[in-house]
């Protein structure tokens, strides 16, 4: 087996001898993701010299639109036959991956993009240390790949996050936080990423990178825990004088409160007896002035003769009521009873 397979390389070698012919030159493909940005760098020239890029224009003429391309190859020798030597390629695809990257650099293990302490630290004007968690979100467009490739040749977004990103941030935020005291720095964290921002979004943008977020992630973490035990302590007497402030709070408003109905049921109780008080003028004066009008009427009846012939009917009408029938028992003179009727008044 051994002598045929030393005989069909002989015949190989006799075979390309003679008709001049090189090994075969397989085909190569780079494949090109939808996330990515290509660019078809020469290796050399053609005098076989290696070219170098010294621009971002230069990258940007050699970007491609193809997801798929075919690396063009020549023959190398390496030895002293003509036969003896390789293919290499003669020009490299570069990719850069755009999709967007997330950090969080927190001190926690449970937390944040890497289980190690990787906090971001700084120092107060009072040289209080701590430090504090920071999200940071980045991506590269495809205008921009050719910047990024230029500043960052064979670097990816990643790895420029978790160093030259974070360093920059970390150098802003101690900047920040030398400039004032720990008391006001606690109440001025909008203040502070602002201030990172304004420097590390242009920053980056000229180099390629667009960073979308910067945020604080969790709060401040003090390098002496006696620090972060006093503020606890602080803390939660604050809450125990807001919490008695609203207590007597709600007893001043149940207060004012019962005041208001107890001043309305006052009220109502003296409208109701005003209101009582008015009606019982309303009645007296309604009775007076009926009898006023009654002692009108008899006064001016006392001026009419049939008045008085009225007056004298109801008087015998009366005695009539009163008389049982009887007569008297003795009578002197002979008189007896009479009873007078009036002549009618014409």
């Amino acid at each position: 087996m051994k002598r045929v397979i030393l005989l069909l390389a002989c015949l190989n070698i006799v075979t390309m001898i003679g008709t001049g012919c090189r090994p075969y030159c397989a085909p190569k493909y780079e494949e090109i993701a939808t996330s990515e940005s290509a660019f078809m760098i020469p290796l050399e020239d053609k005098s076989g010299k290696q070219t170098s890029l010294d621009s971002e224009e230069a990258y940007a003429q050699r970007q491609i639109m193809q997801k798929r391309v075919e690396i063009p190859r020549r023959w190398k020798k390496t030895g002293y036959a003509w036969f003896t030597g390789e293919y290499i390629d003669t020009i490299s695809v570069i990719k850069v991956q755009r999709s967007p990257e997330t950090r969080e650099w927190t001190a926690e293990e449970e937390s944040g993009t890497s289980n190690k302490d990787e906090a971001i630290w700084a120092e107060s004007k009072d040289s209080i240390g701590f430090s504090t968690g920071i999200t940071c979100t980045a991506y590269i467009s495809q205008l921009n790949a050719p910047k990024f490739l230029f500043w960052y040749p064979r670097g990816s977004l990643s790895t420029v996050m978790d160093n030259e990103v974070r360093s920059r941030i970390q150098m802003q935020l101690a900047e920040y936080a030398a400039s004032d005291f720990m008391d006001t720095l606690r109440e001025k964290k909008i203040e502070m990423l602002s201030f990172i921002k304004e420097d590390v979004v242009p920053f980056f943008e000229d180099r390629g990178i667009t960073i979308t977020t910067i945020g604080q992630f969790g709060g401040f973490t003090y390098e002496n825990a006696e620090i972060q035990k006093s503020i606890d302590g602080v803390f939660i007497a604050q809450q125990e004088k807001v919490r008695e402030k609203a207590l007597l709070e709600a007893m001043a408003s149940k207060k004012a409160r019962m005041l208001d109905e107890g001043t309305a049921k006052a009220n109502q109780i003296r409208e109701e007896a005003k209101g009582e008080a008015d009606a019982v003028v309303l009645r007296k004066k309604a009775e007076a002035e009926g009898i006023g009008l009654v002692n009108q009427a008899l006064l001016e009846a006392k001026e009419n003769p049939m008045f008085v012939e009225i007056l004298s009917l109801e008087v015998e009408r009366a005695r009539v009521d009163k008389w049982d029938g009887s007569v008297p028992q003795m009578m002197i003179g002979g008189a007896t009873p009479l009873i007078e009727i009036p002549s009618v008044i014409k």
